[in-house]
């Protein structure tokens, strides 16, 4: 769940999607809580904020997005899902989008549609920071049930965080990266699974990525917190 206000505008959002908007000027200022009804409820991965500046935001449907900046790979909308697909398994490709800033948060839902059988290492996701194919931050799934936190630097790929995560191909699954000051987090399906720090890339754009994977995204959110 996410509440939003700006000016007299109060935005309401439920998995993603915004479920209800209203306009009222009844409330200048206050902090933010959680209230409850004659209902028992658990709450976890609070964010408070100062409300975000949406720099990219997509639900693809039928438009081809050909802003993108592509490295390789095969990009396009495919029916009937009309996701935004990458279905190349041979190589490395990226799309990425927006102007560079430095804080930033991607998210992104997405499905594997097939691993090469030909690399244990495979892997698709998002990323941040995004200054080249060899200069980049991401959060990816792996073929080898791994979800990891990685930079590329130079070309060179360091494993900052990971840990062991089920892929299955075909299912769904919301991918998050949020890139603040040094600071790196990576959520599934809006929990927290990864976290570390990391000076060495300062500023880029948002996209996507894939290793010798193929896979499809329904949605893509960027945003400057």
């Amino acid at each position: 769940m996410r509440l939003e206000t700006r000016g007299n505008a109060i935005v309401a959002s439920v998995d993603h999607a915004v479920t209800l908007r209203a306009l009222d000027d009844s409330l200048k200022h206050g902090t933010a809580g959680f209230r409850g009804y004659r209902a028992r409820y658990e709450v976890d991965n609070v964010i408070v904020s100062p409300l975000a500046t949406t720099l990219f935001r997509t639900r693809f449907h039928d438009e081809f997005p050909g802003e993108w900046l592509q490295h390789r790979g095969d990009w396009g909308v495919v029916a009937p899902s009309y996701d935004f697909a990458q279905s190349s398994t041979d190589e490395e490709a990226f799309a990425a989008i927006g102007e560079p800033t430095d804080d930033q948060g991607v998210a992104a839902r997405m499905r594997v549609t097939a691993f090469s059988t030909a690399n244990a290492g495979a892997w698709a996701g998002v990323v941040a920071r995004y200054t080249s194919y060899a200069n980049h931050y991401s959060l990816v799934l792996r073929s080898a049930n791994w979800v990891q936190l990685r930079k590329k630097v130079n070309g060179v790929v360091t494993v900052l965080r990971g840990r062991p995560f089920t892929v299955t191909p075909g299912q769904y699954c919301d991918l998050r990266l949020d890139a603040t000051g040094n600071t790196l987090r990576g959520y599934i399906d809006g929990v927290l699974v990864l976290e570390t720090t990391d000076d060495d890339l300062p500023l880029g754009r948002a996209g996507l990525a894939t290793y010798q994977a193929a896979a499809s995204y329904a949605d893509f959110d960027a945003w400057q917190p």
